[in-house]
């Protein structure tokens, strides 16, 4: 599984939005490869239109906000 999340380089939601979803999945012991993408030209090619951006195994699953934990959760089936 490969997560990437998408934001500018002094995007401090951006970090954050990152930050989380690392510490969720170290809680959980879910291994995944995990990207800072700071390459705004990136951006559109990834079709995210907002930041933070998060994508799941190329799927775009949240834009401009901070995703929640049961969001998390459905993301990485976790109950």
């Amino acid at each position: 599984m490969k997560v990437q999340v998408y934001g500018a380089e002094r995007c401090a939601k951006c970090q954050n939005v990152y930050d989380s979803i690392k510490t969720f999945l170290e809680r959980h012991g879910i291994e995944v490869e995990m990207e800072h993408v700071k390459d705004l030209g990136k951006l559109a090619e990834a079709g995210i239109l907002m930041t933070p951006g998060v994508v799941v195994d190329g799927k775009v699953v949240s834009q401009g906000k901070i995703p929640a934990e049961k969001d998390l959760q459905q993301w990485f089936s976790v109950a």
